[in-house]
């Protein structure tokens, strides 16, 4: 062990199962060559392995890079996994020999991310931003090296969960599958979403939100009623592998399957003009507090024998209601959803005040710029914005064609440019 710590393990998550926990620790310990560790080790340990399975394996798979981080910290870690990646590339002689370094390589970085999900803070500190920064755009070139030898291999390479995960990079080509993935069974809706990002760094969204919580099947967490909301029952029967990300129409309030997500507290008006949305008993008088789940990750995969139902409050708003809306934005909105990068190109903000010049209202000008990236031509086989140059104006002004990530960063980007909190989902429809 080293003498000193590269960071301090206070309190992490709880383990959602404690016996998985345990074996997930005894199985890294001897594949660690029966490392004993301390006790705020086998707390972040405890997190890691019992809330995420998958971690588990990564770590009986890559002992060196957990023990990496647990001695000298993440940017060791991630040095270990660049160091042997680029060797591995270097060497390699096609696809297979480039597939599975890449493998390799993405199941070390898992565990360094997985390390920063059970240290409180760390995950969305800008300390540790900084650290996964070089491991995403390592993973980013790497892969778009393979798909110059290969069309469409980045696409197989990388599995289904992986494409909703902490974090989301603005990239270059890929090969969507037009195979069914999931059949579900609700009165509405047409959107299943996944994951919420509020920070953009120019290159990639990350979810920086720490709340996290167990959700137990069935149960119903404390959560104020929404304005125009309307309970959504929602079957979903799997047709293949999901992973272990929980799929459903927002904002969810009960689901069948056990799960630990991260939530966002959220300021809510309540009771004004709709005699259905009453305060908590402890809210106060004049706002409520309402948890919205942005990411939940449940403890088995989700297979094809593996049906499950979520009850969903799902917004019934009207244009009439969004037209009508409050000018007022609470502070907690602001300082979350009105973050742009300081590299982000002039010209952006100058386009969204052209397109939004005659719009009155922040939903009219929401409609504005949404009308003008509809007729932006959609491209899965668009190449990576070069090095240097900023991917939104790159997709608006440069290749005027893309899909639906570079349509969606570039609308948040434009609306928080006006003013206006917006942030970016990921899903299914």
């Amino acid at each position: 062990m080293s003498p000193e710590r590269p960071f301090t393990i206070s309190v992490p998550p709880l383990a959602s199962d404690p016996a998985a926990a345990e074996r997930g620790r005894a199985r890294w310990r001897a594949a660690a060559g029966d490392r004993r560790e301390s006790d705020p080790e086998r707390a972040l340990l405890d997190a890691l392995f019992g809330n995420a399975p998958f971690l588990a394996q990564c770590a009986a798979r890559r002992p060196e890079v957990l023990a990496a981080f647990l001695d000298e910290g993440a940017d060791a870690a991630f040095a270990r996994v660049r160091r042997e990646l680029d060797s591995a590339m270097a060497a390699a002689s096609g696809d297979a020999d480039a597939a599975r370094a890449l493998r390799r390589a993405r199941t070390g970085a898992a565990l360094v991310v997985g390390a920063a999900w059970g240290v409180p803070r760390l995950g969305a500190s800008a300390s540790m931003q900084g650290a996964l920064e070089p491991a995403s755009a390592l993973w980013e070139t790497a892969t778009d090296r393979v798909a110059a030898w290969n069309q469409g291999v980045r696409q197989q390479l990388r599995p289904r969960e992986a494409t909703f995960l902490d974090s989301l990079a603005l990239g270059g080509a890929r090969t969507p599958s037009e195979a069914e993935v999931m059949r579900v069974d609700a009165l509405e809706g047409r959107y299943w979403r996944a994951s919420v990002y509020d920070s953009f760094d120019g290159r990639q969204w990350r979810n920086t939100v720490e709340n996290r919580q167990a959700l137990e099947p069935d149960a119903a967490p404390a959560a104020a009623a929404w304005q125009r909301r309307a309970r959504l029952l929602q079957t979903f029967f799997p047709l293949q592998d999901l992973g272990y990300v929980l799929l459903a129409a927002p904002d969810v309030v009960r689901a069948t399957l056990p799960a630990v997500g991260r939530y966002e507290t959220l300021p809510v008006r309540a009771g004004r003009g709709d005699p259905s949305a009453a305060a908590a008993p402890d809210a106060s008088p004049a706002e409520d507090a309402a948890r919205e789940w942005q990411y939940l990750q449940t403890r088995a995969r989700i297979t094809p024998d593996t049906p499950y139902q979520v009850i969903s409050l799902l917004t019934q708003a009207t244009v009439w209601d969004l037209e009508n809306a409050s000018e007022e934005i609470p502070e907690a909105l602001r300082a979350r959803y009105l973050q742009v990068p300081p590299a982000l190109d002039p010209r952006v903000r100058s386009y969204a005040e052209t397109l939004t010049a005659d719009a009155a209202s922040r939903y009219a000008k929401a409609k504005a710029i949404e009308t003008a990236l509809r007729q932006i031509p959609y491209d899965d086989g668009i190449a990576p914005a070069p090095p240097g140059v900023d991917p939104v104006s790159y997709f608006l002004f440069e290749l005027q064609r893309g899909y639906c990530d570079y349509y969606a960063t570039s609308m948040v980007m434009m609306l928080r440019l006006l003013d206006i909190p917006a942030r970016l989902a990921a899903g299914d429809a």
